[in-house]
């Protein structure tokens, strides 16, 4: 027997205020800027959340100034917006607070954030943490099998140091930059196939990563985001160097000197419940493509865009507003399940001779 939404809603929101009241207990009301701050990001969410059909927005709304109530600045009225998150029917979304905030701030705020998030967080089925997330940079050399050598690239995630967008994009240009390096110091070895390693890639910043490893996914459109009633919103693709949103450069820069290769290589993609997020969104972009195959565990299942949304203090919103599709326009609404499966691995493989994953994508790129 299914409970209607709107209960779900009122008892979570009895309950998370509840716990919030023991934080706080204010008592002015609600400061004008304020309440027009929250609005403005209830109005954002409103307007591109997934999910935003299904969901009854008088309710939330009453609940997020709930939480807000006696609000006197932005940073009062992250309870409120903690609380709507968990009305999204998703476990996606989420705000980032600007880096500046005071240390009696960040400790307020992070005692709301645990206690309106965390029973909510908990509902969500989560996979082991995989043994691969501890990969920081990109990385390769060369695999062998008998007498073929391969490429193998690690691409891991690629996260954001700071609230501010623009902050990080030095790292961006560098985490490319490396990635395409790498890659391309192994395709002068003329490797027989390559592999693609996703595994522990918890997501970031997609664009980099594709700028840094198009050219051995090739060009042209490789996947797109559509929303949840399967309309294309945008598709993506590489082009020399660049990871483009439709026509838009969404890196503002392409990899210096962008290698191009005579023809399309065979690809073995890496995955596990590790690969989250834009970590899914790279394995979209293979999927489809010609001469590819998949191996390992089923994703984590946050295949989806989350729209960055930058609110007037410095805070961001990142809300999930579309599914991931490939090109042939087949979407991944709960990740990606590989072609040949494996067990999830409890640590880390000593080396490349004992990783059964591996060893079973270059017995397969072998045969190709």
């Amino acid at each position: 027997m299914h409970t209607p939404y709107r209960l779900l809603s009122l008892a979570l929101l009895v309950a998370s205020f509840w716990a919030f009241s023991q934080i706080s207990t204010p008592s002015a009301p609600i400061s004008k800027p304020a309440a027009e701050y929250l609005n403005h990001a209830l109005d954002l969410m409103q307007q591109n959340a997934l999910h935003s059909k299904e969901i009854d927005w008088a309710a939330v709304r009453e609940g997020a100034f709930l939480h807000s109530e006696g609000a006197q600045t932005s940073i009062d009225t992250y309870p409120g917006i903690y609380f709507v998150l968990t009305q999204l029917r998703e476990h996606h979304s989420f705000l980032r607070v600007p880096d500046d905030l005071s240390d009696a701030d960040k400790k307020r705020n992070t005692a709301a954030r645990r206690t309106i998030l965390g029973p909510w967080a908990r509902e969500a089925k989560v996979p082991p943490p995989s043994p691969f997330s501890i990969r920081r940079q990109p990385d390769g050399h060369l695999v062998h099998f008998g007498k073929r050598a391969f490429a193998w690239v690690s691409v891991p995630a690629c996260g954001a140091r700071h609230s501010n967008w623009h902050d990080n994009l030095a790292d961006f240009h560098t985490y490319a930059t490396n990635l395409h390096s790498i890659a391309a110091n192994l395709s002068a070895a003329h490797p027989k196939g390559w592999v693609i390693d996703l595994r522990g890639n918890g997501g970031g910043n997609m664009w980099p990563m594709l700028a840094g490893i198009g050219f051995v996914l090739g060009e042209g459109v490789a996947g797109s985001f559509v929303s949840s009633d399967g309309t294309v919103q945008s598709e993506w693709s590489y082009k020399h160097g660049e990871a483009l949103l439709g026509t838009k450069n969404m890196n503002d820069f392409a990899v210096d000197a962008p290698l191009s290769l005579p023809h399309l290589p065979a690809v073995a993609i890496l995955i596990d419940s590790g690969t989250i997020s834009s970590g899914e969104a790279i394995a979209v972009s293979f999927a489809g493509r010609p001469h590819t195959r998949f191996f390992g565990t089923h994703t984590f299942g946050l295949s989806s865009a989350n729209e960055m949304l930058p609110l007037p203090d410095g805070a961001s919103l990142f809300l999930n507003s579309a599914v991931d599709a490939d090109r042939t326009h087949q979407r991944y609404d709960n990740g990606i399940e590989p072609d040949v499966t494996f067990a999830e691995p409890s640590s880390l493989p000593v080396e490349s001779t004992t990783d059964p994953v591996l060893l079973a994508a270059t017995s397969w790129l072998s045969s190709q």
